[in-house]
């Protein structure tokens, strides 16, 4: 009977620890934290050098640089008008493009694509609230010139979906960042870290 004790004791602390692993790998996918500043800067303050002229591109307004600082990296993005959407393009702190991202409305979606939306965040959060929604677009900078100078559209590639939440839960107003492929499947959710001492500028 002891020994039967103590390999059912030996069995539940194995259960209870791989319980845990499984929860943690869980927390680690989707529990991740986005804590950025964001300041203004001059192109010439880029620490590489561009093979893109945006100034070259009639479509190309209102054109602005910005650093962003996380916890472990820095990013160099571009904000512009273009074809009467608002465009972020992030880079690397070596120059390599990231990201397209461009801003919509969540009203503009497709029906179908607008209820898929719904159906996945309300399986998440019950009060919730869309703050900012953007497709991304994963492309290399040749692909972006052929954009720019319009001989491709954007509307003939696909994107992800980033989209910022501010979420009620237990009294309180949280924001999160929820990233879903172009299958709708959701890639990451983070936490967004507001901060007075940021100093976002846009």
């Amino acid at each position: 009977m002891r020994i039967l004790s103590l390999i059912l004791k030996v069995f539940s602390h194995w259960i209870a620890v791989s319980f845990l692993l499984v929860l943690l790998t869980k927390v680690d996918s989707f529990g991740q934290y986005k804590y950025e500043k964001e300041s203004r800067i001059h192109s010439s303050e880029l620490p590489f050098q561009l093979d893109l002229d945006f100034d070259a591109y009639a479509g190309v307004k209102r054109l602005k640089w910005y650093k962003e600082l996380n916890v472990d990296q820095v990013h160099y993005e571009a904000k512009f008008r273009f074809e009467g959407s608002d465009y972020s393009v992030e880079f690397d702190s070596l120059g390599v493009l990231e990201d397209v991202e461009v801003l919509c409305r969540f009203k503009n979606l497709e029906d179908s694509l607008s209820r898929q939306l719904t159906r996945n965040i309300n399986s998440l959060y019950k009060k919730w609230k869309i703050d900012k929604l953007q497709e991304q677009y994963l492309i290399n900078l040749d692909v972006l010139k052929a954009v720019l100078d319009q001989s491709l559209s954007l509307k003939d590639l696909s994107s992800n979906y980033e989209m910022e939440l501010i979420v009620l839960e237990q009294g309180e107003r949280n924001h999160y960042e929820l990233l879903f492929d172009s299958n709708l499947n959701l890639i990451r959710i983070r936490r967004i870290v507001k901060d007075s001492s940021l100093n976002l500028e846009f």
